[in-house]
Order: structure tokens, then sequence, then C-alpha cells
């Protein structure tokens, strides 16, 4: 992608593949995180799109220096993004979604006058999925909880899916310590 320097939507479904078929033969983890900046129409609608661009490569960046050499970071579209995690369970996911959460957060775009958030779905190979689309799926689902629970928040899928609406989420934002 021209713009944040991630690899696009079906290179990161590829690389899902790829870091599957390696897990299974090592019989390791892998985690995948969904992540998507919250209310980033507002960003373009109030700052212009120049600023709205600036926003995600900003985030990209945020994400490039919060991770590891050897984890993936991709844009799949808009202001959403993958990050796969090899080596790292559920819980490891759920430790570096919550890093990444607190540095899109502390990010500073000259222009835009409103902090950036984000909310994420965490699902790890083998507990949630064993096949790519559906690992995927469960990782975008817990997303999608996470906005339902508010935003700018990590929630990480359950073996039954996607963690049940009373459950307390994993994260709850800035005043929550899931480290």
């Amino acid at each position: 992608d021209g713009l944040t320097g991630c690899f696009n939507r079906t290179h990161g479904i590829e690389m899902t593949e790829t870091e599957l078929r390696r897990a299974r033969r090592a019989r390791t983890p892998v985690s995948v995180i969904m992540f998507d900046l919250d209310h980033f129409k507002d960003i373009n609608d109030r700052f212009g799109h120049e600023q709205g661009d600036n926003v995600l490569a900003a985030a990209s960046e945020a994400a490039r220096h919060t991770l590891r050499a050897s984890d993936f970071v991709g844009r799949t579209g808009g202001e959403e993004f993958i990050v796969l995690l090899p080596d790292t369970d559920l819980s490891g996911g759920v430790v570096a979604a919550e890093k990444l959460r607190e540095a899109i957060g502390a990010i500073d775009v000259v222009g835009v006058e409103r902090g950036t958030t984000a909310s994420f779905g965490v699902a790890a190979f083998p507990e949630h999925a064993r096949e790519p689309e559906t690992l995927l799926r469960q990782a975008d689902r817990a997303l999608y909880l996470a906005k339902q629970h508010g935003r700018n928040r990590v929630e990480a899928a359950t073996q039954a899916g996607v963690a049940p609406d009373a459950a307390t989420p994993v994260s709850a934002g800035p005043a929550a310590n899931g480290r």
C-alpha cells in the first residue's frame, strides 16, 4: 500500500495461509489481530482526506514500530489492518494488541485536533480455528465486539467464536491493565 507502507489485503491473506502452514508443521501458535481506527470518517469529514491519510500513515508506522520484525502488518482496506504474530499464543496476542492500542492512542498528527483510537479483535491458532479464513473471521468478529462495547479496546475470541456480550472485556481502554 503506497500510503501506509503496509502490505495489501491479498498479501495479508496469503501470509495468514503461509503462517498457519508453518505453525502446523512446527506445532506453534499464531495470533491474528484485526484492528480498525475508531470514527475515522469523522477525521476525514472534519480535517480533510489529506489529514486522514496522514493519520493512516501514522497509525501504520506506530504499528510497525511497536511490533517485532517477525510480525506482519497489512492494510485490509480503508482504516482496517491485520497483524500476524507468529509463535504467539492468545495471551501474547492480547498483550501485543494492547501495546498497539496505546501506541495508536499516542500518535499526534499536526492539524488533526483530536486523538486517534482504535478497536482490536484477537484470535489464535489453534484455539479458535485451524483454517485461515475461519481464523480471520474470528478475529474480525472480536473486532466488531470491541466496537459494540464502546471502541478503543481489545476483545479476544473464545473457543465458541467470540466472547458473549456479558463477558468481561480484555481491555476497557486507557484505564485497563491487561499487562
